[in-house]
């Protein structure tokens, strides 16, 4: 799996009925560039009427997509915030991205210290606190240490994962 990052503009129209040309991000499993402009074009087309530019293509600095399939951690956080009286986003649904940066900490066996590896990770929740509760979720089978050093809510709108098309 190779993530890429793809910058979309075209004229989007607002809730008040005003046109504004807007530049989306979302990211595409591609094999190339190419591959990446081409799956990109496929999956936008359906959604924008008019025409629209592919501004940017560039290569994923994530290593690995995290979701939380069934929203159990966005439900809960959302349920927390009623009854703490925060209805910031009482329905939340997990429809954001947040990017995370954690830190593998492994031992060289030759000098004994420890190494720390960035990883980073495209968490996708609806709230800040329900990406940090899937995140822990997911790394929970870990065999080695982490330590979360940063969780941040991207732009990203959407993922496109590659998915082989069978003939019926």
């Amino acid at each position: 799996m190779k993530l890429f990052e793809c910058g979309i503009r075209y004229e989007k129209t607002l809730e008040n009925g005003m046109q504004k040309k807007v530049t989306e991000l979302y990211i595409v499993d591609a094999l190339s560039f190419t591959d990446a402009e081409r799956r990109i074009i496929e999956e936008m087309t359906p959604f924008i009427s008019g025409g629209f530019l592919v501004t940017s293509i560039k290569p994923s600095k994530v290593d690995e997509l995290v979701f939380d399939r069934f929203g159990y951690n966005t439900k809960t956080d959302a349920e927390a915030q009623k009854i703490l009286g925060d209805n910031r986003n009482p329905n939340a649904e997990a429809d954001r991205w947040y990017q995370a940066k954690i830190k593998l900490i492994t031992l060289n066996e030759n000098t004994g210290k420890e190494i720390r590896t960035a990883r980073y990770l495209l968490v996708n929740a609806g709230t800040l606190n329900a990406a940090h509760d899937t995140l822990v979720s997911h790394m929970r089978g870990t065999v080695s240490d982490y330590e979360i050093e940063r969780i941040d809510e991207t732009k990203i709108i959407d993922v496109f994962l590659y998915e082989e098309k069978t003939d019926a």
